[in-house]
């Protein structure tokens, strides 16, 4: 071990090996409704937004990855079509993680605008609490409880389109994001990059009366996208594969046009 390593059979990281990235997770996803303008004013080059102005608030509990690190993932999400291939998906604004093992793969080579931070969660199979916290602000916390019903009686068919699987491959859908080393900037061009990912349930998905709060942060602004309405959420147990696709779906973006959407894994200076 150390600086050098010859034994790449030791790199376990599946980005390292080219292959998938398998979960065993616990996920609370809450859906909400937002303003349209907020969604119009975030959305980057190369993407549309898709549907009602909906997003869809998470947190991934991985109890198992096949890269040897469990940790716990909050995610702010909205939903979207690929312009150039027609593709519907989502794609990730922010998250914050409690492990930097999770996250310092994401904000340079796979694109996911990954933080680390304060994330915890609980669940007692019927009620799941979440909240996630940086600089001392906690600016998410949200819940879902399967005993009650839906907030909202179209709760099921939003979510079904919000969440609309892949007609070319079986079971996925696609989770977008953007590839532009800041290094590199000046070299090359941003890469519009679909992930594909699927989830196998080992329980019945769960659905229920969802609750979210938002507090504004200026590193983690997730409440300029404001709870208008929510919708309901569910639980869901299983096993989630996620995989880059085949090269002839990436496109490369114009850097001038990306620029101003390139900071969303960053944090605002602090004043001296």
């Amino acid at each position: 071990m150390g600086f050098v390593k010859d034994d790449f059979k030791k790199q376990i990281w599946p980005a390292f090996q080219g292959k998938e990235s398998l979960f065993k997770a616990d996920v609370l996803a809450v859906l909400y409704e937002t303003k349209k303008e907020a969604l119009d004013a975030i959305i980057p080059p190369g993407l549309k937004l898709r549907g009602k102005p909906l997003v869809e608030i998470a947190l991934n509990d991985f109890k198992y990855t096949n890269f040897d690190v469990a940790y716990k993932e909050a995610a702010l999400v909205i939903a979207v079509t690929d312009e150039k291939f027609g593709i519907d998906g989502k794609l990730v604004i922010a998250m914050t993680l409690n492990t930097d093992q999770g996250s310092f793969l994401g904000r340079e080579a796979n694109g996911y605008p990954k933080k680390v931070g304060h994330v915890g969660s609980a669940y007692d199979g019927k009620v799941f609490t979440s909240y996630c916290a940086r600089h001392g602000v906690c600016y998410a916390s949200y819940s879902c409880d399967t005993m009650e019903k839906p907030n909202d009686s179209e709760y099921e068919v939003l979510n079904a389109e919000f969440n609309k699987p892949l007609p070319f491959k079986s079971g996925y859908l696609a989770a977008f994001n953007y590839i532009w080393p800041v290094g590199l900037r000046s070299r090359i061009k941003p890469l519009l990059q679909p992930m594909w990912m699927k989830m196998e349930l080992t329980e019945s998905i769960k659905i229920g009366k969802a609750d979210v709060h938002l507090n504004w942060s200026k590193h983690d602004p997730w409440a300029s996208l404001p709870v208008v309405k929510v919708l309901g959420g569910n639980v869901a147990t299983g096993n989630i594969t996620l995989i880059n696709a085949e090269d002839n779906y990436y496109t490369e973006i114009d850097s001038e046009a990306y620029l101003p959407y390139s900071f969303f894994g960053w944090d605002e200076q602090h004043s001296k």
